[in-house]
């Protein structure tokens, strides 16, 4: 076999991802192998588990909002991915239980849930910002 051969049987393995290859012509045999990688990517979903917000956390303001807290260090987003809608906007209605962000911690994306009802009045925390523990994400009117 030639080299031009080879070459145009490897590319046949890369075209089709084939990790083996063999070919017997003119009582020659030739044998091609190679390793191939898979990259596994998880949903953002099934990564982490939602961070919940519990009311030692968080406590009320001076100016009778509510603050919801983060409850761990990271990037607090406001949506699920940068052209989606995000998660809450002010003056929307929350209720316990409601996804009012992530927090992007270790590669994972945690959901923050919110631990009471009542009205989005602001966004304390910026899109994309990093947080503290305990840095206030948003405020809440009860």
């Amino acid at each position: 076999m030639r080299d031009e051969d080879i070459r145009r049987y490897a590319a046949i393995m890369k075209e089709f991802g084939l990790s083996e290859l063999e070919i017997t012509e003119n009582n020659c045999t030739i044998r091609l192998s190679q390793t191939v990688t898979t990259e596994i990517k998880l949903p953002v979903a099934a990564a982490a588990q939602p961070a919940v917000v519990t009311q030692e956390e968080a406590g009320p303001q001076d100016d009778g909002l509510y603050v919801l807290k983060s409850p761990m260090v990271g990037v607090f987003y406001h949506a699920p991915a940068e052209d989606a809608d995000p998660y809450v906007k002010v003056g929307d209605q929350v209720k316990k239980g409601d996804v009012i962000g992530l927090i992007e911690a270790m590669k994972l994306m945690n959901e923050v849930l919110c631990d009471r009802d009542g009205t989005v009045e602001s966004f304390v925390a910026e899109n994309a910002a990093p947080v503290d523990f305990g840095a206030g994400l948003i405020k809440i009117r009860e």
